[in-house]
C-alpha cells in the first residue's frame, strides 16, 4: 500500500476547510472525524 503525505494546515474547523479544498480540487474527502478531516488525492496508474 501507497501512503502519500501533504500538506498539513490547522483551521478552527477542519471539516469545513477539507469541504472547500475538496470541492476547488474535485477530490473526495478520505476521512473526517472532530477535529480532523483529510482530502484524499486521486488513485494514479503507474
Amino acid at each position: 500500500m501507497d501512503m502519500w503525505w501533504g500538506t498539513a494546515i490547522e483551521a478552527p474547523d477542519p471539516s469545513a476547510l477539507a469541504a472547500f479544498y475538496s470541492k476547488l480540487l474535485d477530490w473526495p474527502i478520505g476521512h473526517e472525524e472532530p477535529g480532523t478531516a483529510i482530502v484524499a488525492a486521486p488513485s494514479t496508474s503507474r
